[in-house]
């Protein structure tokens, strides 16, 4: 599943790129396709960078985060060194 959320902003942008690119190819001159192709484009970009925020921050929150000790203990230690 996280994989698929990581691709979902890469795949969007691809359909936006396919929807200009289908603008280019043929004779079709409508401000619209390029609106809804840059739109996509756009949308796809910041989904990307949001999505691999958030599958990432999840991510560190399950498996890494319970890999460190207790803030506490961590702080205990510190006093005990000092």
């Amino acid at each position: 599943m996280s994989t698929l959320l990581k691709s979902l902003g890469a795949l969007i942008l691809l359909i936006g790129v396919g929807v200009l690119a289908f603008f280019s190819f043929t004779a079709t001159r409508d401000n619209m396709i390029l609106g809804v192709g840059l739109t996509l484009v756009i949308v796809g970009f910041l989904a990307h960078i949001f999505l691999n925020k958030v599958v990432d921050d999840k991510y560190l929150k399950e498996k890494v985060q319970p890999l460190l000790p207790p803030k506490e203990e961590v702080e205990a230690q510190a006093e005990a060194k000092s």
